[in-house]
């Protein structure tokens, strides 16, 4: 990606053939009931810096936002963020 530029993120959550409790079955239907569910999201990714002349950095940067609301309508199985901007924890 170019300096400043932006992407948007398709992600996909998924419990196929995973053991979830009744209690988080429940916790995540009623938040749903509500029209929406937090999420905490974690990014890991590897980055290249150059500027001018200097040589390219890889650096490893990590990203966690907690409670990241993701509407979902009750007869749908995708959403989209909704909310305010979270503050993240970023580290390099």
């Amino acid at each position: 990606m170019d300096t400043k530029s932006e992407a948007n993120l398709n992600a996909t959550f998924s419990a196929v053939n995973a053991y979830l409790d009744s209690r988080v079955v429940d916790a995540l239907n009623g938040d749903r009931s509500k029209g929406s569910v937090p999420f905490d999201v974690q990014i890991v990714a590897e980055s290249s810096f150059r500027s001018g002349s200097w040589r390219f950095r890889t650096r490893i940067l990590k990203v966690l936002c907690r409670k990241i609301d993701v509407g979902i309508s009750s007869n749908s199985t995708s959403g989209e963020l909704i909310g305010e901007n979270r503050d993240c924890q970023v580290w390099t």
